[in-house]
């Protein structure tokens, strides 16, 4: 069995005078929907993916534990691993959804306990 790989090329298309984001319409053109689509698919993904939380405390502990010569904080294994549940905690917040409703003063009032430590 041969196995034989298609390349499509799509044409230039011009842009529209009016929206420049936009290809202008051709009528019978097959490939003006291929352009919306592409332009669809594209403007819908505007925002970077979040690392993974194990990536991101990783990230956060080896800034720690290789310290800042040159702001004069030396390399600190020890407080990164006491830091490391203060971490996971803030990371976690973090990725907790933000909740819109009623009883707006109570919840905030327990966003700001947790955050001070206490419960």
């Amino acid at each position: 069995m041969e196995r034989v790989s298609e390349v499509v090329i799509v044409p230039p298309v011009l842009y529209d005078k009016k929206e420049p984001l936009k290809v202008e319409k051709v009528v019978g053109d097959p490939y003006d929907d291929v352009w919306d689509a592409l332009r669809y698919a594209l403007y819908s993904h505007h925002e970077p993916e979040k690392k993974p939380l194990e990536m991101r405390v990783q990230d956060r502990l080896n800034a720690i534990v290789k310290g800042d010569e040159a702001r004069g904080i030396p390399p600190d294994p020890t407080t990164a691993m006491v830091q490391y549940q203060r971490i996971m905690r803030e990371e976690r917040e973090d990725e907790e959804p933000g909740y819109y409703g009623g009883g707006a003063r109570r919840r905030f009032q327990q966003m700001m306990r947790r955050r001070r430590g206490r419960r």
